[in-house]
């Protein structure tokens, strides 16, 4: 059959003259997350050093601890070293990588630390346990006050090696006379007018110092 081009042109006016179509925008794409970048693992070849250092104390007086020997290593590089009178060590230029430490004195628990050294400085502060017995206080502390001279006695304590007198201001922490020995007395002669307390110590081989002491009240006329 044969199609007039008068239809034609009719069907294609028609197509055209219908509802245009509204065209839509794309869907949105959903932003990709970013991973936070990893810190970088410690290289155990890495020739990069850190400086080591800390303060060890008494775990029960808090007081510093002389003498702790510290064996500190990162893989082969191994260090010794001993606390001063302060509990301060220092290590300069510790090889980088996982630290282990190990912490040992006399009267006291070993201490084992494992941690990882990266930082250019590390403080590591850490106290040590007991294990021994401290000496008992010293009892029948006496101080006879005669003019400007006080003379102090007390009782011998089982396995003590010497005695501490520390006299200081009534209320006020400024020592004013202080002596070690290995005696059961001591005089203080000279001693200025005022109002002290006066507290005695003993001190055994294994343990240090024993614990504190009730104050003995003096006052000098």
């Amino acid at each position: 059959m044969r199609i007039s081009p008068m239809l034609i042109s009719l069907a294609i006016l028609a197509t055209s003259c219908g509802g245009a179509t509204t065209p839509t925008s794309p869907s949105p794409q959903p932003t990709p997350s970013v991973s936070p970048t990893p810190s970088p693992a410690p290289d155990p070849n890495s020739s990069a050093t850190q400086h080591l250092s800390g303060t060890i104390v008494d775990d029960d007086t808090r007081g510093p601890l002389e003498g702790v020997q510290i064996m500190a290593w990162v893989g082969l590089d191994v260090r010794n070293v001993v606390t001063d009178a302060n509990g301060f060590y220092d290590i300069p230029s510790m090889k980088r990588g996982e630290l282990k430490m190990r912490l040992t004195r006399d009267g006291y628990s070993p201490f084992d630390i494992t941690t990882l050294l990266w930082d250019e400085e590390k403080v590591i502060n850490t106290s040590l346990r007991r294990i021994c017995a401290r000496p008992d206080l010293p009892r029948n502390v006496s101080a006879a006050v005669s003019g400007n001279t006080v003379s102090f006695t007390w009782s011998s304590v089982p396995d003590a090696v010497e005695y501490r007198l520390v006299v200081s201001r009534r209320n006020n922490p400024e020592v004013v006379h202080n002596i070690t020995t290995t005696g059961l007395s001591h005089e203080w002669t000279g001693a200025p007018s005022g109002d002290y307390e006066a507290k005695v110590q003993a001190r055994n081989a294994s343990c240090g110092w024993g614990g504190n002491v009730t104050p003995v009240p003096i006052t000098v006329p």
